[in-house]
Protein backbone atom coordinates (compact mmCIF):
# COMPACT_ATOMS: atom_id res chain seq x y z
CA UNK A 1 0.00 0.00 0.00
CA UNK A 2 2.83 2.34 1.05
CA UNK A 3 4.09 1.86 -2.61
CA UNK A 4 1.19 2.27 -4.77
CA UNK A 5 1.13 5.86 -4.16
CA UNK A 6 -1.46 6.37 -7.21
CA UNK A 7 -4.13 4.59 -4.70
CA UNK A 8 -3.29 4.49 -1.34
CA UNK A 9 -0.67 8.13 -1.14
CA UNK A 10 -4.03 9.98 0.73
CA UNK A 11 -2.59 7.58 3.22
CA UNK A 12 0.55 9.16 3.57
CA UNK A 13 2.98 6.51 4.85
CA UNK A 14 6.12 5.21 3.52
CA UNK A 15 8.14 2.59 3.12
CA UNK A 16 10.76 3.27 5.00
CA UNK A 17 8.29 3.59 8.49
CA UNK A 18 6.57 0.75 7.88
CA UNK A 19 9.80 -1.26 7.91
CA UNK A 20 10.74 0.00 10.76
CA UNK A 21 7.31 -1.17 12.46
CA UNK A 22 7.92 -4.76 10.97
CA UNK A 23 11.52 -5.47 11.91
CA UNK A 24 10.33 -3.75 15.74
CA UNK A 25 7.32 -6.49 15.51
CA UNK A 26 9.70 -9.42 14.52
CA UNK A 27 12.00 -8.60 17.09
CA UNK A 28 9.23 -8.25 19.80
CA UNK A 29 7.34 -11.71 17.93
CA UNK A 30 10.93 -13.08 18.92
CA UNK A 31 11.45 -11.82 22.07
CA UNK A 32 7.84 -13.01 22.85
CA UNK A 33 9.07 -16.97 21.84
CA UNK A 34 11.74 -16.13 24.07
CA UNK A 35 10.26 -15.72 27.22
CA UNK A 36 7.37 -18.69 26.01
CA UNK A 37 10.83 -21.12 25.73
CA UNK A 38 12.29 -20.18 29.27
CA UNK A 39 8.75 -20.82 30.60
CA UNK A 40 8.54 -24.05 29.23
CA UNK A 41 11.99 -25.31 30.03
CA UNK A 42 11.79 -24.33 33.29
CA UNK A 43 8.59 -25.71 34.14
CA UNK A 44 10.14 -28.79 32.62
CA UNK A 45 13.27 -29.19 34.09
CA UNK A 46 11.66 -28.47 37.68
CA UNK A 47 9.51 -31.28 36.96
CA UNK A 48 12.45 -33.71 36.15
CA UNK A 49 14.51 -32.40 39.35
CA UNK A 50 11.41 -33.40 41.67
CA UNK A 51 10.70 -36.91 39.87
CA UNK A 52 14.28 -37.16 40.38
CA UNK A 53 15.27 -35.88 43.87
CA UNK A 54 12.22 -38.46 44.71
CA UNK A 55 13.50 -41.68 42.95
CA UNK A 56 16.61 -40.70 45.21
CA UNK A 57 14.70 -40.89 48.36
CA UNK A 58 13.00 -44.21 47.79
CA UNK A 59 16.11 -46.13 46.89
CA UNK A 60 18.08 -44.11 50.08
CA UNK A 61 15.07 -45.36 51.92
CA UNK A 62 15.06 -49.15 49.99
CA UNK A 63 11.75 -48.54 49.22
CA UNK A 64 10.94 -50.23 45.51
CA UNK A 65 10.58 -47.07 42.59
CA UNK A 66 7.34 -47.52 40.16
CA UNK A 67 8.40 -48.74 36.88
CA UNK A 68 6.93 -45.43 35.50
CA UNK A 69 9.36 -43.58 36.71
CA UNK A 70 12.02 -45.72 36.09
CA UNK A 71 11.34 -45.30 32.08
CA UNK A 72 10.47 -41.74 32.52
CA UNK A 73 13.89 -41.06 33.91
CA UNK A 74 15.47 -41.48 30.58
CA UNK A 75 18.51 -39.60 29.41
CA UNK A 76 16.85 -36.37 28.27
CA UNK A 77 15.22 -35.89 31.94
CA UNK A 78 18.49 -36.77 33.33
CA UNK A 79 19.86 -33.79 31.59
CA UNK A 80 17.12 -31.75 32.41
CA UNK A 81 18.40 -32.09 36.00
CA UNK A 82 21.48 -31.69 35.29
CA UNK A 83 20.57 -27.78 33.73
CA UNK A 84 18.28 -27.50 36.73
CA UNK A 85 20.86 -27.87 39.03
CA UNK A 86 23.37 -25.74 37.49
CA UNK A 87 21.16 -23.09 37.18
CA UNK A 88 20.23 -23.21 41.08
CA UNK A 89 24.17 -23.45 42.22
CA UNK A 90 25.58 -20.67 39.46
CA UNK A 91 26.76 -17.90 41.57
CA UNK A 92 25.29 -14.47 40.76
CA UNK A 93 27.11 -11.10 39.77
CA UNK A 94 26.56 -10.45 43.75
CA UNK A 95 28.41 -13.88 44.59
CA UNK A 96 25.74 -15.54 45.95
CA UNK A 97 23.61 -18.62 44.54
CA UNK A 98 20.44 -18.03 42.55
CA UNK A 99 17.40 -18.68 44.76
CA UNK A 100 14.41 -20.46 43.60
CA UNK A 101 11.88 -17.70 42.39
CA UNK A 102 10.74 -16.00 39.30
CA UNK A 103 13.32 -13.71 38.82
CA UNK A 104 14.23 -15.20 35.45
CA UNK A 105 10.94 -14.71 34.09
CA UNK A 106 9.86 -11.58 35.71
CA UNK A 107 13.23 -9.73 34.45
CA UNK A 108 11.04 -9.99 30.55
CA UNK A 109 7.99 -7.54 32.46
CA UNK A 110 10.14 -4.74 33.73
CA UNK A 111 10.77 -1.84 31.57
CA UNK A 112 14.98 -2.78 31.97
CA UNK A 113 17.56 -4.77 30.18
CA UNK A 114 17.62 -7.95 31.26
CA UNK A 115 19.76 -8.57 34.10
CA UNK A 116 20.35 -12.60 33.49
CA UNK A 117 21.51 -13.62 29.72
CA UNK A 118 21.89 -16.81 28.89
CA UNK A 119 24.09 -18.20 26.32
CA UNK A 120 22.46 -19.92 23.01
CA UNK A 121 23.58 -21.80 21.04
CA UNK A 122 23.12 -19.72 17.06
CA UNK A 123 20.00 -20.85 15.54
CA UNK A 124 20.19 -22.42 12.17
CA UNK A 125 19.42 -18.62 10.06
CA UNK A 126 22.33 -17.14 12.58
CA UNK A 127 25.05 -19.35 11.60
CA UNK A 128 23.89 -18.83 7.58
CA UNK A 129 24.18 -15.35 7.64
CA UNK A 130 27.67 -15.51 9.92
CA UNK A 131 28.55 -17.99 7.12
CA UNK A 132 27.54 -15.62 4.65
CA UNK A 133 29.18 -12.87 6.44
CA UNK A 134 25.68 -10.81 5.86
CA UNK A 135 24.72 -8.22 8.36
CA UNK A 136 20.89 -8.72 9.36
CA UNK A 137 20.62 -5.07 10.24
CA UNK A 138 21.15 -4.18 6.41
CA UNK A 139 18.44 -6.77 4.86
CA UNK A 140 15.09 -5.04 5.87
CA UNK A 141 13.01 -8.67 5.56
CA UNK A 142 15.22 -10.19 8.20
CA UNK A 143 14.34 -9.98 12.05
CA UNK A 144 17.67 -9.86 14.24
CA UNK A 145 16.87 -11.02 18.08
CA UNK A 146 17.87 -8.01 21.00
CA UNK A 147 19.19 -10.59 23.52
CA UNK A 148 19.20 -8.04 26.42
CA UNK A 149 16.00 -6.19 26.00
CA UNK A 150 13.24 -7.52 28.08
CA UNK A 151 9.84 -7.72 26.14
CA UNK A 152 8.51 -4.62 28.16
CA UNK A 153 10.76 -2.40 26.78
CA UNK A 154 10.26 -4.04 22.94
CA UNK A 155 6.67 -3.51 23.09
CA UNK A 156 6.71 0.28 24.65
CA UNK A 157 9.73 0.64 21.05
CA UNK A 158 6.86 -1.08 19.16
CA UNK A 159 4.41 1.02 20.33
CA UNK A 160 6.48 4.01 19.31
CA UNK A 161 7.27 3.19 15.68
CA UNK A 162 3.87 2.38 14.81
CA UNK A 163 2.69 6.22 16.22
CA UNK A 164 5.45 7.41 14.20
CA UNK A 165 4.54 5.54 11.28
CA UNK A 166 1.16 7.01 10.90
CA UNK A 167 1.80 10.37 12.58
CA UNK A 168 1.22 12.33 9.65
CA UNK A 169 -2.12 10.14 8.49
CA UNK A 170 -4.66 11.95 9.81
CA UNK A 171 -3.30 15.33 8.54
CA UNK A 172 -2.48 13.86 4.77
CA UNK A 173 -6.41 12.87 4.35
CA UNK A 174 -7.66 15.35 5.56
CA UNK A 175 -5.81 17.80 2.86
CA UNK A 176 -7.81 15.45 0.34
CA UNK A 177 -11.31 16.04 1.28
CA UNK A 178 -13.12 19.57 0.64
CA UNK A 179 -15.87 20.62 3.07
CA UNK A 180 -19.68 21.05 2.20
CA UNK A 181 -21.40 24.12 3.06
CA UNK A 182 -22.30 23.87 6.27
CA UNK A 183 -25.71 24.95 7.75
CA UNK A 184 -25.54 26.08 11.46
CA UNK A 185 -29.23 24.75 13.25
CA UNK A 186 -28.65 26.88 15.90
CA UNK A 187 -28.18 30.90 16.72
CA UNK A 188 -24.67 31.05 18.57
CA UNK A 189 -26.01 32.76 21.41
CA UNK A 190 -28.62 29.57 22.31
CA UNK A 191 -27.32 27.88 26.03
CA UNK A 192 -26.29 24.55 26.58
CA UNK A 193 -29.94 24.28 28.23
CA UNK A 194 -31.69 25.31 25.02
CA UNK A 195 -29.06 22.82 22.86
CA UNK A 196 -30.02 20.09 24.90
CA UNK A 197 -33.59 20.39 24.46
CA UNK A 198 -33.33 20.88 20.78
CA UNK A 199 -30.70 18.43 20.43
CA UNK A 200 -33.77 15.86 21.31
CA UNK A 201 -36.00 17.16 18.39
CA UNK A 202 -33.28 16.59 15.22
CA UNK A 203 -34.03 14.03 13.30
CA UNK A 204 -33.26 12.36 9.77
CA UNK A 205 -35.12 10.48 7.00
CA UNK A 206 -34.70 9.11 3.20
CA UNK A 207 -36.56 10.34 0.54
CA UNK A 208 -36.46 9.05 -2.89
CA UNK A 209 -32.82 8.97 -2.21
CA UNK A 210 -32.32 11.99 -0.93
CA UNK A 211 -31.27 12.29 3.12
CA UNK A 212 -32.75 14.97 5.13
CA UNK A 213 -32.55 16.43 8.46
CA UNK A 214 -35.40 17.46 9.68
CA UNK A 215 -35.25 20.13 13.03
CA UNK A 216 -38.77 21.55 14.21
CA UNK A 217 -38.89 24.88 16.39
CA UNK A 218 -41.80 26.04 18.16
CA UNK A 219 -43.24 27.35 14.46
CA UNK A 220 -41.40 26.64 11.93
CA UNK A 221 -39.97 23.15 10.24
CA UNK A 222 -36.48 23.34 9.28
CA UNK A 223 -35.43 20.69 6.92
CA UNK A 224 -32.02 20.46 5.68
CA UNK A 225 -31.21 18.34 2.03
CA UNK A 226 -28.08 16.65 1.29
CA UNK A 227 -26.67 13.30 0.03
CA UNK A 228 -27.95 13.66 -4.09
CA UNK A 229 -27.16 13.75 -7.27
CA UNK A 230 -25.98 17.57 -7.42
CA UNK A 231 -23.86 16.51 -4.17
CA UNK A 232 -25.25 20.28 -2.95
CA UNK A 233 -26.63 21.13 0.48
CA UNK A 234 -30.71 22.35 0.33
CA UNK A 235 -32.08 24.15 3.07
CA UNK A 236 -36.26 25.01 3.27
CA UNK A 237 -38.00 26.69 6.06
CA UNK A 238 -42.12 25.51 6.66
CA UNK A 239 -44.88 26.55 8.79
CA UNK A 240 -48.28 26.01 8.63
CA UNK A 241 -50.72 28.74 8.60
CA UNK A 242 -53.64 27.30 7.97
CA UNK A 243 -55.05 23.47 7.61
CA UNK A 244 -57.58 22.84 4.65
CA UNK A 245 -61.01 21.23 5.94
CA UNK A 246 -60.54 21.78 9.87
CA UNK A 247 -63.62 23.48 10.81
CA UNK A 248 -62.54 24.28 14.60
CA UNK A 249 -59.37 26.48 13.72
CA UNK A 250 -59.12 30.82 13.74
CA UNK A 251 -59.44 32.21 10.65
CA UNK A 252 -56.97 34.83 10.79
CA UNK A 253 -54.30 32.35 8.88
CA UNK A 254 -51.49 35.11 9.95
CA UNK A 255 -49.99 33.60 12.48
CA UNK A 256 -48.73 29.95 12.01
CA UNK A 257 -49.83 27.31 14.48
CA UNK A 258 -47.06 25.80 16.81
CA UNK A 259 -45.97 22.52 16.07
CA UNK A 260 -45.94 20.64 18.87
CA UNK A 261 -44.24 17.41 17.60
CA UNK A 262 -42.46 15.94 14.16
CA UNK A 263 -42.21 12.16 13.76
CA UNK A 264 -41.44 10.11 10.97
CA UNK A 265 -43.90 7.90 9.48
CA UNK A 266 -42.09 6.93 6.43
CA UNK A 267 -39.55 7.36 4.22
CA UNK A 268 -42.07 9.81 2.37
CA UNK A 269 -44.31 11.21 5.37
CA UNK A 270 -43.92 13.03 8.52
CA UNK A 271 -46.30 12.99 11.19
CA UNK A 272 -46.82 16.77 12.89
CA UNK A 273 -48.67 17.47 15.84
CA UNK A 274 -50.32 20.94 15.75
CA UNK A 275 -51.83 23.13 18.49
CA UNK A 276 -53.67 26.63 17.49
CA UNK A 277 -55.86 28.88 18.58
CA UNK A 278 -59.88 27.91 18.85
CA UNK A 279 -62.50 30.26 16.28
CA UNK A 280 -65.35 30.39 19.06
CA UNK A 281 -62.85 30.65 22.36
CA UNK A 282 -59.41 32.48 22.00
CA UNK A 283 -58.13 31.26 25.15
CA UNK A 284 -58.80 27.37 24.21
CA UNK A 285 -55.91 26.08 22.29
CA UNK A 286 -57.12 22.90 20.17
CA UNK A 287 -54.22 19.92 18.98
CA UNK A 288 -54.84 18.32 15.57
CA UNK A 289 -52.45 15.24 13.68
CA UNK A 290 -51.66 15.37 10.41
CA UNK A 291 -49.65 13.74 7.67
CA UNK A 292 -47.32 16.01 5.95
CA UNK A 293 -45.68 14.79 2.38
CA UNK A 294 -42.46 15.10 2.57
CA UNK A 295 -41.64 15.39 -1.20
CA UNK A 296 -43.32 18.82 -1.87
CA UNK A 297 -41.36 20.55 1.00
CA UNK A 298 -38.27 19.16 -0.75
CA UNK A 299 -39.06 20.98 -3.49
CA UNK A 300 -39.65 24.10 -2.08
CA UNK A 301 -36.23 23.62 -0.89
CA UNK A 302 -33.23 26.51 -1.93
CA UNK A 303 -29.63 26.10 -2.11
CA UNK A 304 -27.86 26.95 1.13
CA UNK A 305 -26.14 29.75 1.53
CA UNK A 306 -22.69 29.31 3.27
CA UNK A 307 -22.99 30.21 7.03
CA UNK A 308 -26.75 32.13 6.73
CA UNK A 309 -28.53 30.46 10.25
CA UNK A 310 -32.12 28.88 9.20
CA UNK A 311 -33.61 31.95 10.39
CA UNK A 312 -32.59 33.85 7.33
CA UNK A 313 -34.44 31.76 4.95
CA UNK A 314 -37.93 32.13 3.34
CA UNK A 315 -41.00 30.41 5.22
CA UNK A 316 -42.94 28.69 3.31
CA UNK A 317 -47.17 27.54 4.15
CA UNK A 318 -47.38 24.05 3.50
CA UNK A 319 -50.47 24.07 5.33
CA UNK A 320 -51.88 23.04 1.57
CA UNK A 321 -49.95 19.87 1.26
CA UNK A 322 -51.40 18.36 4.71
CA UNK A 323 -53.10 15.16 4.71
CA UNK A 324 -55.43 12.59 6.86
CA UNK A 325 -56.03 15.55 9.15
CA UNK A 326 -57.62 14.30 12.61
CA UNK A 327 -58.84 17.19 15.37
CA UNK A 328 -58.00 16.33 19.27
CA UNK A 329 -60.17 19.20 20.27
CA UNK A 330 -58.79 20.82 23.62
CA UNK A 331 -56.51 18.02 24.39
CA UNK A 332 -53.63 19.71 25.55
CA UNK A 333 -51.41 17.74 24.21
CA UNK A 334 -47.50 17.75 24.24
CA UNK A 335 -46.04 15.03 22.32
CA UNK A 336 -46.30 12.15 20.14
CA UNK A 337 -45.04 9.05 18.62
CA UNK A 338 -45.97 6.87 15.45
CA UNK A 339 -45.22 3.86 13.94
CA UNK A 340 -45.52 3.53 10.02
CA UNK A 341 -45.92 -0.29 9.74
CA UNK A 342 -48.31 -0.33 12.38
CA UNK A 343 -50.16 2.85 11.21
CA UNK A 344 -50.96 3.69 14.84
CA UNK A 345 -50.20 7.45 16.49
CA UNK A 346 -50.41 7.52 20.35
CA UNK A 347 -50.61 11.70 21.80
CA UNK A 348 -49.77 12.08 24.62
CA UNK A 349 -51.35 14.97 27.46
CA UNK A 350 -49.75 16.92 29.82
CA UNK A 351 -48.22 15.16 32.55
CA UNK A 352 -49.25 12.08 30.70
CA UNK A 353 -52.46 11.59 32.45
CA UNK A 354 -54.61 10.96 29.14
CA UNK A 355 -53.18 8.92 26.13
CA UNK A 356 -55.19 8.62 22.76
CA UNK A 357 -54.24 6.63 19.88
CA UNK A 358 -56.07 5.85 16.50
CA UNK A 359 -55.07 4.62 12.89
CA UNK A 360 -53.67 7.22 11.02
CA UNK A 361 -54.67 5.88 7.99
CA UNK A 362 -58.54 5.86 8.86
CA UNK A 363 -61.35 8.38 8.00
CA UNK A 364 -62.01 10.75 11.23
CA UNK A 365 -65.80 9.08 11.90
CA UNK A 366 -64.01 5.56 11.70
CA UNK A 367 -61.19 6.20 14.80
CA UNK A 368 -61.13 4.27 17.63
CA UNK A 369 -60.08 6.27 20.83
CA UNK A 370 -58.73 5.03 23.93
CA UNK A 371 -57.87 7.38 26.72
CA UNK A 372 -56.06 6.50 30.12
CA UNK A 373 -56.11 8.41 33.05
Amino acid sequence: MARWKERFGNLGISTDSLQVCIKSLGTFALKNQELQSVIDESLKSMKSFFMWIYVVILKLGEEPVPSNMKQHLNAEELKLVVHFLKKRLAKSAAGSSQSFNLELVGQYLVDEDLKIVEEKQPSFWERLLQEAELDSNAIPWLFSPSPVKSLLQLLNSLVRDVAAAFATTKETICQTFTPKPSVPLLPSTTGDSEVSKIDSKIGELVCEGKRCVYYPSARDLFLVVYGDETQQMRCCRACVRGVPGLADQEKSGTEPLNLLSVQVYNGETLSVLLEYRSSERDDVMFNAVAQLPVKPVLNLANEAFGELALEGYECHDVGRFLTQIHSLGPFHAVSMAVSGPRRLAAVFSRRTKKVRLFDVDAEEEEEEEEEEG
